[in-house]
C-alpha cells in the first residue's frame, strides 16, 4: 500500500494583542497601517523591523507611534534608583515610561557602542567623534533620555529636541565620515523634526540632578512603581485602608485580563471591553467581558461604524473620533455625527463673576 501523505501542520494559531490593534487606526498611512495590523495580530512577525524602520520615525505617523508608546510602556510617576543615569533619580512628581534598572543599564550600553564612533539607526548610520571626549554629559542625557523616556503632555517619549540634536551633530559629528548630502539639519529633521518642549525632551533638563533633595523625596511614595503585583494583575493604590493596620500595604492586586495572548496590557475582571475584530477592519468592534478565567469571554461584534465619515463644524473638516471645544462644550467626531456636552455656555452679556456655566 502506498504510505497516506503526510498530514498537513496546521498553522500556527495567530496571536492577538487587541492593545496595539487599537492604535492601528490611527495610522496615517496604509502601508503604516498594514504593517501594524500584521504585528498586532502575529505575535513574532519579522514585519516590526520594516515597521520599525518605516514607520517609527515617519513625522506623519506621530498619533500611531504616540499611541502604541502608551501600550508597551504606559507613563508612570516617579523615578528613582539609577546608578548610571543618576541625573533622573529624585523625580516624584514626574513622568517616565521605562525608569528601570534594565533601561538604566541599556543606557550605558549604548554610551559604550556610541563611543565606537558611530550611533547605528533602523535607517542610516551617524558618524561622530570620540563622545567620551566631545560633549560627554550631554551625550549621556541623550542615551538615557532616549531608554529612561520621560514623559512630556504630546510626545511619544523618545524624541530630543532638534535645537538639541542639531547643536550636538554639529559638534560631535564626524563631517568626514559624513555621506555625501549628510549634514546636522537633515540628520535632525529626519530623527528630531519637533521643537516644541512639549512634545519632544529637552536635555537641559537633564544636563544636573534633581533640584528635590532627598528629604522631601522621602515624603512622596508610588505604592504601584514599580510594580508590586504578579503579570495578570492589576494594581491599584490602596484609598481604604485596612481593618488590620500592622500588615496594612499601601496598594491593591485585583485580577485582570490581557488583551490578547501577545499583550502585557490588563483590563479589570469583569469590565466590558470594546476591541476590534480579528480581520482588524476599520470601524468594526466586538464587546467582550473579562471572565474570571482571565481571558476576555463572551464577545458580540457591534455594527460596523464608518471612519471616513467626516463632521463639517463652522466650515472646519473633523475627522472621525476627533475631540474639539465648540464655546465652552467638548465635542467630539462620530462617523459623521457631531456630539457634544450639554453644559450651559456664558452669554457675552453676563459677566463671568457670580455665575456657575452648567455641568455636562
Amino acid at each position: 500500500h502506498p504510505l497516506p501523505p503526510p498530514e498537513e501542520e496546521p498553522p500556527h494559531p495567530a496571536k492577538m494583542d487587541y492593545a496595539k490593534l487599537h492604535c492601528c487606526s490611527k495610522a496615517n498611512t496604509s502601508l503604516c497601517r498594514d504593517m501594524c495590523k500584521e504585528i498586532s495580530t502575529h505575535w513574532g512577525s519579522q514585519t516590526w523591523q520594516d515597521f520599525d524602520q518605516l514607520c517609527e520615525y515617519s513625522p506623519v505617523e506621530t498619533e500611531l507611534i504616540a499611541c502604541l508608546a502608551d501600550v508597551r510602556e504606559p507613563c508612570q510617576l516617579g523615578c528613582k534608583d539609577l546608578t548610571y543615569c543618576t541625573n533622573f533619580n529624585n523625580r516624584p512628581t514626574e513622568l517616565f515610561r521605562s525608569c528601570n534598572v534594565q533601561s538604566d543599564q541599556g543606557a550605558m550600553n549604548d554610551m559604550k557602542l556610541w563611543s565606537n564612533g558611530t550611533i547605528r539607526m533602523p535607517f542610516m548610520n551617524i558618524p561622530v567623534l570620540d563622545i567620551r571626549k566631545c560633549l560627554p554629559d550631554m551625550w549621556k542625557a541623550v542615551a538615557c533620555s532616549l531608554q529612561i523616556k520621560p514623559c512630556h503632555s504630546k510626545s511619544r517619549g523618545s524624541v530630543i529636541c532638534k535645537s538639541d540634536c542639531v547643536d550636538i551633530l554639529t559638534k560631535c559629528g564626524d563631517r568626514k565620515r559624513f555621506h555625501e548630502g549628510q549634514t546636522p539639519e537633515r540628520i535632525c529633521e529626519l530623527l528630531s523634526p519637533i521643537d516644541d518642549p512639549e512634545r519632544c525632551i529637552p536635555l537641559h533638563r537633564y544636563l544636573m540632578p534633581s533640584s528635590l533633595g532627598d528629604s522631601i523625596v522621602e515624603e512622596v511614595i508610588h505604592p504601584c512603581n514599580p510594580n508590586p503585583c504578579s503579570s495578570n494583575n492589576i494594581c491599584r493604590v490602596n484609598r481604604k485602608g485596612c481593618a488590620d493596620l500592622s500588615s496594612c500595604e499601601p496598594y491593591v492586586c485585583e485580577p485582570g485580563c490581557k488583551l490578547g495572548e501577545a499583550s502585557e496590557f490588563l483590563v479589570q475582571q469583569g469590565a466590558r471591553i470594546q476591541v476590534p475584530t480579528h480581520a482588524g477592519s476599520p470601524g468594526c468592534y466586538e464587546v467582550c467581558v473579562c471572565g474570571p478565567s482571565g481571558r476576555l469571554e463572551n464577545c458580540v461584534e457591534m455594527p460596523c461604524v464608518d471612519t471616513d465619515k467626516a463632521c463639517i463644524v463652522g466650515g472646519q473638516r473633523k475627522n472621525h473620533g476627533s475631540s474639539f471645544q465648540t464655546d465652552c462644550n467638548t465635542c467630539s467626531c462620530f462617523s459623521g455625527e457631531t456630539i457634544c456636552s450639554t453644559r450651559t455656555c456664558l452669554g457675552s452679556s453676563f459677566s463671568s463673576d457670580g455665575h456657575i456655566a452648567g455641568l455636562p
